[in-house]
């Protein structure tokens, strides 16, 4: 039965009620057979650390119960591909995830923030008030040369 397996997994151990509810639903909310709540059971409990997660049972018993899983066996196949293809999908996205850290490593990140639009106007001001003090300081610069060689031709200088 489900409760003497999780007694075994927990060495002789009282079962939690918490866990003891999780197996009624199973057998009553999910109708799964006693064998087959056994292969769910050890499954989660050997994919998650030893951890019976409610949320995530739930998530198995409901696929189990829509493929309407009827033996130990077919329960003990689908565990198996389910644990294949989860060790698959583990090592693809650690592959990709090596991949774009060493790809990360040959760019250099540059943080590109959208500027508040009173700054961009602010901005643009200053331009336009640069090229007018740069005018009025170049007239004044004329001016200063003409009367420093007005001067030179004069001989005060």
């Amino acid at each position: 039965s489900p409760i003497a397996l999780l007694e075994s997994r927990s060495d002789g151990a009282k079962v939690p009620p918490a866990d003891v509810k999780i197996v009624e639903g199973l057998i009553l909310d999910y109708q799964l057979l006693p064998g087959v709540a056994n292969v769910l059971l050890d499954y989660v409990l050997m994919s998650n650390d030893m951890k019976l997660t409610k949320a995530f049972i739930d998530k198995i018993a409901g696929h189990w119960a829509r493929k309407n899983i009827k033996t130990v066996k077919e329960a003990m196949e689908l565990a198996k591909s389910e644990h294949r293809r989860n060790e698959k999908l583990k090592a693809e996205a650690g592959k990709r995830n090596r991949n774009r850290s060493t790809f990360r490593q040959g760019q250099k990140q540059v943080r590109k923030d959208t500027l508040p639009k009173w700054l961009i106007d602010e901005q643009e001001k200053t331009n336009e008030q640069t090229p007018v003090v740069d005018e009025e300081f170049e007239r004044q610069k004329r001016e200063f040369e003409a009367m420093l060689q007005r001067n030179k031709n004069n001989g005060e200088v």
